[in-house]
Order: C-alpha cells, then sequence, then structure tokens
C-alpha cells in the first residue's frame, strides 16, 4: 500500500500534489476549491469535475447514485466526518453521504425539506440554485452552511434541522471546524 504524502493545492486546472523539495504534479484535470483529508483518506472536488476521494493508492472519481440528487447537480464541498463518514453537499441544495468509503450513498432528506419550508431562501450569485457549501462537526452533531438559506444545526443525524445563522448572512460561501475548539466554527459569507 502507498502512503499519500505532500501537499494537496486545488487551483483552476486541477488538484496538485507537492511533495516538499520536488516538482508539483497534477493529479486531477479541472477545476478543484474544495479538499478535505483524514487518516487515509483525501477527497477533493469541484462542481464541473465532481468528486474524486483518494484511499492511499490513486485518485478515483465517486460514482453517484442519479436517484441521490437532482438531475444535473453539482458537488460544492466535500467533507470527512469523524468517523470516516463521506460527505457531499450538492448544488441543487443537497446533502449525500456515505459511510462505505463511496460505494453507496443515503440522501439527507432534511435537508431538502427545510429549503421547502424556508421562506427566506435566496440563490447566490453565479449558481444556478441555493448549494450546500460547508459541512462542520461541532461537539454535537453536524452543521451544514446553505449558500442561499444560512447555517442550520442536526443532532439526530439529520433528520430534523434548526437555524443555527442568527445574524449571519444567508449566502454562506464555506464553513470551517475550529482545530481544537468543538464549540466553534468559522463561516466566510458575501457581507
Amino acid at each position: 500500500a502507498s502512503i499519500m504524502l505532500g501537499i494537496l493545492i486545488g487551483t483552476p486546472d486541477g488538484l496538485l500534489e507537492l511533495i516538499p523539495g520536488d516538482t508539483p504534479h497534477r493529479r486531477i484535470t479541472g477545476s478543484i476549491d474544495t479538499i478535505d483529508y483524514r487518516g487515509d483518506m483525501a477527497l477533493a472536488a469541484g462542481p464541473e469535475v465532481g468528486a474524486w476521494v483518494h484511499l492511499g493508492k490513486a485518485w478515483t472519481r465517486l460514482e453517484l447514485d442519479a436517484t441521490m440528487a437532482p438531475a444535473g447537480a453539482r458537488v460544492r464541498t466535500v467533507r470527512i466526518g469523524r468517523s470516516g463518514e463521506i460527505y457531499l453537499g450538492m448544488e441543487p441544495a443537497a446533502l449525500l453521504v456515505s459511510r462505505d468509503r463511496g460505494a453507496t450513498w443515503i440522501s439527507i432528506e432534511g435537508v431538502r425539506s427545510l429549503l421547502r419550508h424556508e421562506r427566506s431562501v435566496k440563490t447566490p450569485a453565479g449558481a444556478s440554485a441555493p448549494y450546500v457549501a460547508g459541512v462542520v462537526f461541532p461537539d454535537e452533531g453536524v452543521v451544514t452552511g446553505i449558500a442561499g438559506a444560512g447555517a442550520w444545526g442536526s443532532r439526530d443525524v439529520g433528520q430534523t434541522w434548526m437555524r443555527r445563522a442568527d445574524g449571519l448572512d444567508p449566502i454562506v460561501r464555506r464553513m470551517w471546524d475550529h482545530p481544537e475548539r468543538g464549540d466553534r466554527l468559522y463561516a466566510t459569507t458575501d457581507s
């Protein structure tokens, strides 16, 4: 088994892997704007190239069941959960999860439901619909940032959601966990 080393850099031209002291190597061609890494797994994605996984040997494209996301859906964010689950944030807003390293997928239907009932949903500039822009894992549950609907938290694996964005611009562009404090999250917005 090979070990993945180096620095991963997402660019408009693709995913670059840089091992210090060596020249960068393009591993995926096409715009990459979201990357995550945990243990022996790495993820990378872009709206036009889809989602890719590295499990220690090579990059392979993740295949999605067409019934899991709306027609024409695009991957907007990738995350690896605490137990190795793969989360894909989609446009139009949907959240897909694989608990078997991408072999099968489930859709967290609560995300689509909350958008049907949310009164102030906006479509972000440059997007065709609101989309899942970030997935983070605070001390309890999961928080999802939706570009066009703000941040939402769930403590029951996505069955129900509560707004977690009082005062936050509804156009959430990205979200991150604090590396040491499970009670802190970071977000970028349009304001």
